[in-house]
């Protein structure tokens, strides 16, 4: 990524002078700085990020309005991006608008992964603006979609099943579906016990402290009543359980 983000000025003088392949290069390059190796996600400062998705937009915007009705695919992963960016900058009726926008991108395909993808921003965005009846169905079909994926590469950076969970539990505590919730975090638990991959046990921990902290005496009952057992410690939500 980093040498991609280095060379960037390059096809952005193609794109600018009309180069054939300038603006295909410099979409695919400003995707790609979108979408690094897992080792580099934290070298992205959340304003980069939001000028490229927004870059990113403008470019594939621009091939898909020609006459060639080109990039079709690429403007719907980056209006996703995009979305995400403004997710993360607190702008999220502006982020909504984009996620919708990305859903009728005429003859777009994304991979099994990105349209995981799409799904936890879309959930994230519904509950963060209200828009509370429609987040159960988005939330399950971004756990779906994230379990028949399977990323590799770059995708990777685009989030897990265990992520999904983990959004999908705080999309059910706030519309308040705490027996949904428990089973979401049941799952979690349970993928937690068969892997040893940190980010997987990242997730469960913070699922379970969501839970406590948001409505730690509902789903106190509500796992007790699916388990008859009592809730774990958020500290170590295994503690030698078997959900």
């Amino acid at each position: 990524m980093g040498a991609v983000r280095i060379l960037l000025p390059v096809p952005r003088t193609l794109a600018r002078a009309h180069v054939g392949l300038g603006g295909p290069l410099l979409g695919a390059a400003l995707l790609r700085c979108l979408t690094p190796g897992l080792f580099l996600i934290w070298w992205r400062p959340p304003q980069r990020l939001l000028a490229w998705s927004e870059e990113a937009v403008a470019v594939y915007r621009t091939l898909h309005e020609g006459p060639r009705r080109r990039g079709g695919d690429g403007l719907a992963l980056a209006l996703v991006l995009y979305a995400n960016a403004l997710f993360l900058a607190g702008r999220y009726e502006e982020a909504l608008a984009a996620s919708d926008e990305s859903r009728t991108v005429v003859g777009a395909r994304m991979s099994p992964t990105q349209s995981a993808y799409a799904l936890r921003v879309r959930t994230l965005l519904l509950t963060e603006t209200g828009r509370l009846g429609e987040v159960p169905t988005a939330a399950r079909q971004c756990v779906a979609a994230y379990r028949k994926s399977a990323p590799r590469g770059r995708e990777r950076s685009l989030g897990s099943y265990a992520d999904a969970l983990r959004v999908t539990i705080d999309a059910d505590l706030a519309v308040g579906r705490f027996d949904d919730a428990v089973a979401a975090l049941r799952r979690l638990l349970a993928l937690d016990g068969r892997t040893d991959l940190p980010a997987v046990h990242a997730a469960c921990l913070g699922a379970f402290a969501d839970a406590h902290d948001v409505a730690a005496h509902e789903i106190r009952g509500a796992w007790q009543a699916a388990t008859t057992e009592p809730f774990p410690s958020i500290d170590d939500p295994g503690g030698g359980m078997t959900p």
